[in-house]
């Protein structure tokens, strides 16, 4: 039987990346986006090389920022798969499921409000959202490990600024292996490791996190979960479009949303 390898992307937690302009999708043909396009299929050939070393016999890369149409295909490991473009809810990791033997969070950053995180959002930093499962705020890596747990799939390896590292053991344990790409000191400065020592790192990491994925559990957290979704003002709260008829609005700031399963907080 074969060994598939996840490896779910995001943009503010690569090496090199620590200011909007290198993660505004809005302006592609800016040259500071373009640089971190660069960076990340650096970043992500590096982890697929550590995946090969461990064994992997299918790889799958989804490009999850923004749109999803920041991976330069030219660049792509030939021995890896790629999903891009744009999808909601629950089809926005797609192939997901109980026949991945591990999942990798790649350039990934820390959940909204944080102080020390790099680029920290989550969802979405333009509407300041901040989301709550069974009463504790959860970032985006929380999701993807709560979706991937659902199917029974490890968070194995993790790489973002330093704060995304706290945030990811805080979760997931200290049996997730975790990659340091910068250590932040305000929304857009940082102290950064050059590109090629991230690297080496991360192929080194990979290796060690596919082939040691059995001693890592998925992430579970109690059902059903109980969602909240705080906006900072009336305004923003009024302008989202809820996913899922379920969802009802409980106050001028905030929706919720009763999860019977992990893998619908998706809709959310």
């Amino acid at each position: 039987m074969g060994l598939k390898v996840y490896i779910a992307v995001d943009l503010e937690g690569i090496s090199g990346v620590y200011y909007w302009a290198q993660a505004d999708k809005r302006n592609p043909t800016h040259p500071a986006f373009q640089e971190a396009r660069a960076l990340m299929m650096g970043d992500i050939e590096a982890v697929i090389e550590g995946c090969i070393a461990a064994g992997a016999t299918e790889i799958i890369v989804r490009d999850g920022h923004g749109g999803g149409k920041n991976l330069i295909p030219e660049r792509m490991h030939p021995k890896a798969t790629y999903i891009g473009g744009a999808a909601r809810g629950m089809a926005a990791l797609p192939e997901l499921d109980a026949s991945v033997a591990a999942m990798i969070l790649l350039g990934y950053h820390a959940m909204m409000g944080t102080a020390d995180g790099v680029l920290h959002h989550t969802q979405s930093h333009a509407a300041r959202r901040r989301y709550f499962y069974n009463g504790q705020e959860c970032g985006e890596l929380v999701q993807h490990a709560l979706r991937a747990g659902h199917f029974g799939v490890p968070v194995v390896l993790l790489s973002g600024d330093a704060a995304t590292c706290r945030e990811a053991r805080r979760f997931l344990g200290e049996s997730v292996i975790t990659v340091c790409t910068k250590i932040g000191y305000a929304e857009e400065c940082a102290r950064l490791f050059p590109p090629a020592i991230v690297r080496a790192q991360l192929r080194q990491a990979a290796e060690k996190a596919v082939c040691g994925r059995t001693s890592v559990h998925p992430y579970a957290i109690s059902l059903p979960i109980a969602g909240r979704l705080l906006f900072p003002d009336k305004a923003l709260a009024d302008a989202y479009p809820p996913k899922s008829p379920l969802t009802r609005r409980a106050d001028e700031v905030s929706y919720e949303h009763i999860f019977e399963t992990a893998e619908d907080v998706a809709e959310f």
